[in-house]
């Protein structure tokens, strides 16, 4: 257990006010009574529970029996067999739940970025709800709520993406055809073009996904015993009240919980890098390549300085940020290729050849610094801040979409909340429609939110962590290691958390958290 306690440390402060002395009528100090404890976790990225039979291989490695609390790496993958399920934790409140024959590979375990592959079989999150949680009103409440959300996971199938956007019960199951259906009992997900509510599904990798409603008596074994894990899972913390630290909450009204912790090496994609520097690369996925002129395609790699003429390609599961300006971001889809090149005034133009890119800016007119995004039919000249999707697609018209701020074409004011569909030298204006919203354009939102959220910094380079783990901690809460069951549950923090199965979570801290 020892790599697992590592992830992170916690500590139990009890602080009372002591009987002052009958000789001295000024108060003593408060004491405190610090006792370390094991089993709580703030990071996931582990496996909670294995029954029948499964393997797990990482990078080359030979396959190996899966155990249970299995501390799992990024691109560690697990194959379950025809008996076996598995129970996965990730970010504390969400649990992975793989059945037989199944597949899955963890891209990315990093908190602010989880990222998987469903390469066949059947998967279900169960991810935790806040039961006040306001209801999404439209699409731009959705969007503000996922930006600062820990709630999402981006699965990526053989036939195309999701990303679940709240809490709720969301099951994809992928054919050996990879013919792949996305359910979502409860909860929103984001899929192409499309968000699929709760009781819908819908068939990934249609150009125009239809979503519709399924009979919700279409239960099966897979989905009863992800029921009955819910329903244990909330008893198990309903039985943590007994636990000594729980006692000692319950009788010290000033009890405070105080969270230290070490950084966890693996997770480092949690961090990000902030820039002074034009055309740096401060987040790329693997499979990202890039070449200057002639010479031989490259590894692209988080840290590297791009040149004008550069092309960049990012590959079938790579998604990557370049900084444009200190304030001035680029975000590349997968299967999306680029010529970073500049404009006759010196400043940058970005040619996409084919895919999806985004520039996400914070640059004022006042400044006067032009960016151009160039098309095949069009060269869509940015002159200010704004938020700009241009989708390149073979036998396709090309789109440019202005979610916020204003593009020029050919002298040609177009404002936000409308998309341009350019036909041959001819293009059409027409309004953004508000359903139009996939797990790209959700990913850069949050993506460029927390580099918002950084000062710039006067050094050429600076790596920050974006969001602790005292901070997730005390917004969402924490695993704990039970030990009668041996598995690990969730226990709340600041906020109250129920199970999209029924029941609440009603053992935690009640936002008595110090960082």
């Amino acid at each position: 257990m020892g790599p697992i306690f590592s992830l992170s440390t916690v500590a139990l402060i009890l602080i009372f006010a002591s009987t002052p002395h009958p000789q001295n009528k000024k108060s003593l100090r408060p004491q405190e009574d610090k006792i370390d404890l094991r089993g709580f976790l703030t990071d996931g990225g582990l496996t909670n529970l294995v029954e029948g039979g499964a393997l797990y291989r990482h990078d080359n490695d030979a396959p190996q029996a899966l155990p249970s609390r299995k501390a799992l790496k990024n691109g560690d993958v697990i194959n379950v067999g025809g008996n076996g399920r598995v129970e996965v934790l990730l970010n504390p409140g969400i649990y992975l739940r793989l059945f037989s024959n199944t597949e899955a590979t963890f891209l990315d375990l990093s908190p602010d970025n989880l990222k998987l592959k469903l390469s066949q079989g059947a998967a279900i999150l169960e991810i935790l709800v806040v039961p006040l949680e306001r209801k999404q009103s439209s699409y731009n409440d959705l969007r503000s709520q996922f930006n600062g959300s820990y709630q999402s996971v981006m699965v990526s199938t053989p036939a195309g993406d999701f990303v679940t956007t709240r809490g709720g019960i969301y099951r994809c199951d992928v054919g050996d055809d990879g013919h792949t259906v996305l359910r979502v009992v409860k909860g929103f997900a984001a899929v192409n073009a499309s968000l699929v509510g709760p009781g819908m599904e819908t068939v990934l990798g249609d150009r125009v996904p239809f979503v519709k409603q399924f009979k919700e008596d279409r239960e099966d074994a897979f989905d009863r015993w992800s029921h009955e894990r819910a329903v244990v899972l909330v008893a198990t913390n309903k039985s943590l009240k007994n636990t000594d630290w729980h006692t000692r909450l319950r009788k010290n009204p000033l009890t405070d919980f105080e969270i230290t912790s070490a950084e966890s090496s693996e997770r480092l994609k949690e961090r990000l890098t902030v820039s002074a520097a034009g055309g740096f690369v401060g987040y790329v996925e693997s499979g990202g390549v890039y070449r200057s002129g002639e010479s031989e395609w490259q590894l692209l790699e988080e840290g590297a300085e791009l040149r004008y003429g550069d092309r960049v390609k990012t590959g079938p599961d790579s998604r990557a940020e370049i900084r444009v300006y200190p304030t001035c971001y680029l975000t590349l889809a997968n299967d999306t290729e680029i010529t970073y090149g500049t404009r006759k005034d010196g400043a940058v133009s970005i040619k996409v050849l084919r895919g999806s890119a985004i520039i996400a800016s914070s640059l004022t007119r006042k400044e006067g610094t032009v960016i151009s995004f160039v098309a095949p039919e069009a060269e869509i000249e940015i002159p200010a801040e704004g938020f700009y999707r241009l989708n390149v697609k073979p036998h396709r018209e090309s789109e440019i979409v202005v979610y916020a701020g204003a593009i020029r074409i050919a002298g040609r004011e177009i404002k936000q909340d409308h998309r341009v569909i350019f036909q041959g030298e001819e293009y059409g204006i027409w309004p953004i429609r508000r359903m139009d919203m996939d797990p790209f354009e959700l990913w850069t939102r949050k993506r460029t939110s927390l580099l918002n959220e950084l000062p710039i910094r006067s050094e050429k380079h600076a790596v920050v962590p974006a969001r602790t783990n005292a901070h997730r901690a005390e917004r969402t809460g924490m695993w704990y290691l039970d030990q009668v069951t041996g598995a690990y549950t969730f226990v709340p923090g600041a906020r109250e958390y129920s199970s999209p199965y029924g029941g609440r979570y009603s053992v935690g801290f009640a936002g008595r958290f110090h960082r």
